[in-house]
């Protein structure tokens, strides 16, 4: 599916982000969104923020750059490729150190000392 399509549609993205959510919940729990399991999960388990599962912006965010890795790896084998995705419009940003992965849908974070 992400082989194939030139951008990520929203629709994917919310298949994907249901298939999230039976993967941390529990079986005799009927929770649908992201931010409704997040807040389960925190609420009734205290689960440490690093059991949780992606915010709906981080999640979005690896999407787009494993849809710009699986463009790349599918013509690996190809001698003459289709034209790849722009990195710094899937998942990624440029800073310092060259490119750097967005974890947020919030952009860039700001640079040291500044607000």
């Amino acid at each position: 599916m992400l082989l194939d399509e030139a951008e990520v549609a929203e629709g994917m993205l919310s298949t994907l982000a249901s298939f999230v959510c039976p993967a941390y919940s529990l079986k005799v729990i009927n929770i649908k969104t992201i931010p409704e399991l997040r807040w389960h999960l925190f609420c009734k388990h205290r689960a440490e923020s690093d059991k949780l599962p992606p915010t709906l912006g981080a999640l979005k965010q690896h999407i787009l750059r494993v849809h710009v890795q699986t463009r790349v790896w599918a013509q690996a084998a190809i001698a003459l490729q289709d034209p790849q995705l722009d990195p710094l419009h899937n998942g990624y940003f440029r800073d310092s150190d060259g490119m750097t992965p967005t974890t947020c849908d919030r952009g860039p974070p700001s640079p040291k000392g500044q607000h």
